[in-house]
């Protein structure tokens, strides 16, 4: 019942097995997003780079504080990966996006000559995500039905809101989905990248959250108590918003956790003549 143990060659029994070893990690993507986010917030990194400027992610006390930062915070294996693949990752213009982002310094520098950063989005997890954008789907559809109803064509200020609200919950779908699906729509893109221009507030989950918060409350505004039923779409929708904003409140104060995704413009070289 003793048997030579395939990985360390010492003696076990079939009621001690050995434990095979893990295989080392060799990318960054191996860790998660949250992972990420805890070293490019660590208070160490973000000192460092600031103190280090425009050039802070070729500085050599940057990249040592997000190696240290991994040893608190990573397990060993995982530290080590990341001090060998700590080049790799800050050059990433993505990761220098959120770095900054998290630093609260001036985005304008991060990129390359082939990329141009355009803004960076706080969202909450996928979950919470697909509650959000399918939530501002049934607003579109809730306001198509207002749109439509002829008896809201004597109250012109409802039968504007409702207009109104139709824009709302297309703008809010924007900020819910994978920036780089957005990019391949031009139309969406050229908004969106307005709105991160001069509508910040719509890219971390606070400003979203009580824009959420805004359309739910329209909704409820409609509501007639003398006719329940018929105002039950109104009622359930205003609802569903209501409580998006306050996930995205939980995310805004830390209670629930949420990530930063930076989109980037990439333009391609045109060919040189002959």
């Amino acid at each position: 019942w003793l048997k030579h143990c395939h990985y360390c060659f010492n003696r076990v029994s079939a009621f001690s097995p050995c434990i095979p070893p893990k295989p080392p990690l060799t990318k960054m993507d191996s860790l998660s997003e949250n992972q990420k986010a805890k070293l490019l917030k660590d208070s160490a990194v973000q000192d460092a780079l600031k103190k280090a400027g425009s050039e802070a992610f070729e500085n050599k006390d940057v990249q040592n504080a997000i190696i240290e930062a991994a040893k608190k915070n990573l397990t060993v294996e995982n530290a080590q990966m990341v001090a060998g693949k700590v080049k790799e990752w800050v050059a990433d213009p993505d990761t220098q996006a959120k770095a900054r982002f998290y630093a609260g310094m001036a985005m304008e520098q991060a990129g390359t000559s082939l990329n141009q950063f355009v803004g960076v989005i706080e969202q909450g997890p996928a979950g919470i995500r697909l509650i959000a954008f399918f939530s501002s789907v049934g607003s579109v559809v809730v306001s198509v039905m207002a749109v439509i109803d002829i008896r809201n064509i004597t109250q012109p200020v409802k039968y504007a809101i409702s207009i109104y609200q139709v824009i709302f919950s297309l703008t809010s779908m924007l900020f819910e989905a994978k920036p780089e699906w957005i990019a391949k729509i031009p139309g969406l893109d050229g908004y969106q990248n307005m709105l991160i221009d001069y509508v910040k507030a719509l890219t971390v989950v606070g400003g979203r959250g009580l824009f959420y918060g805004f359309q739910g409350l329209l909704w409820l505004s409609y509501v007639n108590p003398h006719e329940f039923l018929a105002h039950l779409p109104f009622i359930i929708e205003g609802l569903l918003l209501v409580l998006v904003g306050a996930f995205c409140g939980f995310m805004h104060f830390g209670i629930m956790p949420s990530q930063v995704t930076a989109k980037v413009r990439t333009y391609v070289p045109l060919p040189q003549a002959a």
